[in-house]
Order: C-alpha cells, then sequence, then structure tokens
C-alpha cells in the first residue's frame, strides 16, 4: 500500500485507504458455508480478496460518484488523472475497467466515446482481473447485494451480475506488476502471488463428494458465458487490449517499493 500511496500522491490523486481483509478478519468467518457458493472452492487469500472488494462496493454504494478501485499492485500511466477526467460525466455506465491483463476480452467492435487520446468500447466479458476500474454507485449497490447470497472471485464476481453496462479504455492505463514484463515496462514491485492458479474443476474435485455443487454451478456459469458470447456474436470481437508502455515511463517506474 505504501507503494500505491506514492503513485497515487506523484499522480495527483486522492486517496481513501481501505486496508486489506485478512483470511482471519473476514465475514462470515472462512469456515462459514458462505464460502462455499462459488464455482469451486476458494483458497483463503481469495476469500479476503473478495472481502476486501465487497468492502469497498460497499463504501462506493453509500456514496454519490463513481470511485476508482485499486489494488495493492496495480500499476498506473502517468495518463489516469487525464482518463478520469475524461469519464467524468459519463451516462449509462456502470463500470469502466482500466487495466489489461495479456489476455483477449469481448469488446464492441465500434469505438462508444473518443476523449483524447483515449477510446471507450463496449466490453461484454472479462474475467481476468480486478486491479483497476471505476463503478459507479448503483452498480456497486447491486454487487453489494448480490454478495450477500453468494461469494467469488473478485474480478469473475462482477461478469455474474448479469445486466451490467461496462466499457473498456484503450489504451489500457494500468496493469497489476505481474504483467509489467509483458508490456516491456520495468516492474517497481517484487511480484508475488498467493492466488490459486489451479483449474476450477481440479479444485472442485478435491472437494470429493461434495463437488457437485460447484460443479453444476460452473456448468450453469459456462452456459451464461456461451450464452453472451453468441449474443454478441455481431457487435463483439474477441482481442487483446492495446497497452501504451511509454505512458508508464517515469512515474510508475520511479515510485519504488519500500519506506
Amino acid at each position: 500500500m505504501d507503494f500505491q500511496q506514492r503513485q497515487l500522491s506523484r499522480l495527483g490523486l486522492a486517496l481513501q485507504r481501505l486496508e486489506a481483509s485478512t483470511p482471519g478478519d473476514i465475514d462470515p468467518p472462512r469456515d462459514d458455508r458462505y464460502w462455499r457458493s462459488w464455482e469451486r472452492p476458494l483458497s483463503d487469500t481469495e476469500k479476503a480478496c473478495f472481502h476486501s472488494h465487497r468492502r469497498a462496493w460497499a463504501m462506493i454504494a453509500a456514496g454519490r460518484v463513481p470511485v476508482l478501485v485499486l489494488e495493492d499492485d496495480a500499476i498506473l500511466s502517468r495518463t489516469v488523472p487525464e482518463v478520469l477526467a475524461g469519464l467524468a460525466g459519463l451516462e449509462a455506465v456502470d463500470l469502466v475497467v482500466l487495466e489489461a491483463r495479456g489476455r483477449r476480452k469481448l469488446v464492441g467492435r465500434t469505438v462508444r466515446a473518443r476523449f483524447g487520446g483515449w477510446s471507450l468500447t463496449d466490453l461484454f466479458q472479462d474475467r481476468c482481473g480486478a486491479a483497476a476500474y471505476v463503478l459507479w454507485p448503483s452498480a456497486a449497490a447491486r454487487l453489494v447485494e448480490a454478495a450477500r447470497r453468494r461469494c467469488g472471485l473478485a474480478d469473475a464476481f462482477l461478469w455474474s451480475v448479469p445486466g451490467l453496462a461496462a466499457c473498456q479504455v484503450e489504451p489500457a492505463p494500468a496493469f497489476q506488476a505481474d504483467m509489467a514484463g509483458r508490456y516491456g515496462v520495468p516492474s517497481p514491485l517484487e511480484v508475488r502471488t498467493s492466488i490459486s492458479n489451479g483449474s476450477s474443476r481440479s479444485l472442485a474435485e478435491k472437494a470429493g463428494p461434495a463437488s457437485w455443487p460447484y460443479l453444476l454451478r460452473r456448468g450453469f456459469a459456462q452456459a451464461s458465458y456461451l450464452g453472451r458470447r453468441l449474443r454478441h456474436a455481431g457487435d463483439g470481437e474477441w482481442r487483446h487490449i492495446a497497452v501504451a508502455a511509454r505512458d508508464f515511463d517515469p512515474v510508475s517506474t520511479s515510485c519504488k517499493a519500500g519506506p
């Protein structure tokens, strides 16, 4: 979080710090049946990550303005203040994703809006990251309500709530530290992860006889994603999101981690 504070200070952005949840302080407790409501068993770290995002959603839902949500290892380009200014006053949008993560996303074929050197396109499907996104209060309230009934991986959960109008900023002005090498940017952070990388099916199967609810939920989710792909076969395309590496130097890479 010290890195994020320095990074935002350099960019002239105010930070409202939300202390990250830990497995020991999540609510409900990590052994509660609530944490068995996703498509596979979640690790304790994944539970804590979801709990942190859920708290952020509740804070945004209680306000009146959209808020930029950042994870500790989100690296921002020096253009982020301009991007946020360009998003001000945007209508009929619930969620705007700022990051790229080296995977294809299902985006609209046509540009929805342009501002400065960026384009805004409809984002129909994206389950690969929740490190940097702007969330509107009405959408946050819907996420909070959905999270009362079930949990999930933070990034995938955003796409499990139907009807959210999402957009992608391009070139993406943010990515997680573990993507720095891919985008040709020196990483200011030591890359470590404790998020599970096991497949949904294998992790569910490890649950033994209790695996069937996980597998069924996974099956329903996959059917929903397939339906979304089919609905947007004409107006959407799967592609990688561009990142302008030059925009990340020197501000982001000069904010080294540490005291």
